[in-house]
Order: structure tokens, then sequence, then C-alpha cells
């Protein structure tokens, strides 16, 4: 991610597509994490209307907690998928953070 802001840097853009080699599910996310730590996934999932439903109700007693899960609402129910660039791959990312 570093070299490619550092090569748009200049160019104008306002906005730089950087994806992984691979491109994942939300659900492979999680498994992965869970298979590198060695342990049975436990994933739920949350219909979206009941999401949308709390955030209305959390909407008029924390404006600044909303606003945060809003936005996590709103990229979980969209697909993040970027021009692969990157080589890093997850998986070797979850085990050195597993390891320390």
């Amino acid at each position: 991610m570093a070299r490619a802001a550092i090569a748009a840097f200049g160019t104008g853009k306002t906005e730089v597509e950087v994806g992984g080699p691979e491109i994942f599910t939300y659900s492979e996310i999680g498994a992965l994490a869970f298979a590198v730590l060695g342990k049975t996934p436990r994933i739920s999932r949350i219909p979206a209307w009941i999401v949308n439903a709390a955030l209305l109700a959390l909407r008029p007693i924390s404006r600044r907690q909303y606003t945060t899960f809003a936005f996590l609402a709103r990229m979980m129910q969209n697909d993040m998928i970027a021009a692969s660039t990157g080589t890093h791959r997850l998986q070797d990312t979850f085990r050195t953070r597993a390891a320390r």
C-alpha cells in the first residue's frame, strides 16, 4: 500500500485502488483468522434489516457511535474489491500477528 501511495503522490489522483493478491468474502476472512489460531470458526450473521433498525435506534442516543457503526455496516454490506497490486497474503499477516 505504501508503494502505491508513493507512486500516486503528485499525480493529482484523489483515489488509488490497491488490492492484495487474493479476494475473500467477509466469512472467508473470519474463517481464515480462526484457522490461523487453530480454532473452530464461530461466525454469526446478522440480517441487514436488523443492523439498520439498530442504527436507527442508536442515532438519537449517540451521534458519534451511530456514525461509526453506520460506516462499518455500510462497508460490510458492499463488496470491496480493488485491482490486485499487492504481494502480501492475508494468511501470512494473520500468522505474524498471532505469533506476537
